[in-house]
């Protein structure tokens, strides 16, 4: 069932409407240049709009959840959002899931009705609902994949996983593919198990916050996301420089977060908001505008579920082993 609008979405959110579909109108792909974005064919804006008839009786909204990944996701979202809801018509509240879990719970309930999601938690999803629909795959700097990190500080004495053993180790959270699943995998690869080799394993929550359980030395060693590291150090709050810090270990790469909707959104809404999604890239002024916010985001392409095939395996990987992954 899809989420009315109300005081809790109005406090804790911006009212406006986001996101995505299977396929761009007429889009074709041309290519993606180094940090540049993705360039899809603009479609008829009428073909964009959703009117009150194409949502179900007495909703006048939508719900977007978007992923914890970063603890202010949703401000860093919201002119993104604005934009789209000029276009769509349709107002969504933006919302922050507790949680990777919460967030699927929250999708797959239609607490949400569309999501922004790690690749990882989209993976899970997909297992307990194949009827999710993948609408779209985000592009950052203009790559589509980004790397996992395994982080210790810049005078750690450390060159090697092997070094790690019997010492502190912060993962992000159990649905995070580059925050867990992938070092995991690396960290078995090597002959080490994460269950039993370390002096003490965190759950941090968020990719910032496992870095800076590192930088305030609570623990030796992080597992994060190669895009939040630039974010994370030397903000206001908690000047640094981005030396204190060095990457021990590269896990693998991954495609970036994606867009679903939760089963049973009505078909052309989904339609209807990818074909506007996907006109909100860098390569406009405007898309410039309301990407800035969003550590280098440069838009939306149509999503491939072939491309998760390889955190599957990796996820299989894990499983045998009898790791945490759900």
């Amino acid at each position: 069932m899809s989420t009315r609008l109300g005081p809790l979405a109005v406090a804790t959110s911006l009212a406006c409407v986001l996101l995505t579909a299977c396929e761009p109108a007429s889009g074709r792909i041309e290519g993606i240049a180094n940090r540049g974005a993705p360039i899809v064919e603009q479609p008829d804006p009428a073909t964009m709009r959703i009117a009150p008839a194409d949502l179900p009786d007495g909703v006048t909204g939508l719900m977007l959840g978007v992923t914890p990944h970063l603890t202010d996701a949703v401000a860093r979202l919201r002119p993104t959002a604005a934009l789209l809801s000029k276009r769509v018509g349709v107002p969504v509240a933006l919302h922050q899931s507790r949680g990777y879990g919460g967030l699927i719970e929250d999708l797959l309930a239609g607490r949400v009705d569309v999501a922004l999601v790690s690749p990882f938690s989209y993976v899970l999803a997909r297992e307990r609902a194949p009827a999710l629909r993948l609408l779209a795959s985000a592009t950052l700097h203009g790559a589509t994949s980004y790397s996992a990190f395994v982080m210790v500080r810049a005078g750690d004495p450390a060159r090697s996983l092997e070094q790690l053993r019997g010492r502190r180790l912060a993962f992000v959270d159990q649905r995070s593919g580059s925050g867990y699943l992938f070092p995991y995998a690396a960290l078995l690869d090597h002959g080490i198990d994460p269950e039993s080799a370390f002096a003490e394993v965190v759950y941090a929550g968020s990719h910032d916050a496992a870095i800076r359980l590192l930088q305030d030395r609570e623990v030796d060693a992080a597992c994060i996301a190669s895009g939040t590291l630039e974010h994370s150090i030397g903000d206001d709050d908690r000047p640094g420089e981005p030396g204190e810090l060095r990457i021990l270990f590269k896990a693998g790469r991954i495609p970036f977060d994606v867009v679903a909707a939760r089963p049973g959104l009505p078909a052309v809404v989904a339609e209807r908001l990818g074909r506007a999604f996907h006109t909100i890239h860098t390569a406009s002024p405007e898309g410039r505008r309301v990407l800035g916010t969003t550590d280098g985001m440069t838009g939306w392409i149509p999503g491939d579920d072939r491309r998760y095939d390889g955190i599957r395996s990796v996820l299989r990987r894990v499983r045998e082993h009898g790791g945490a992954a759900p």
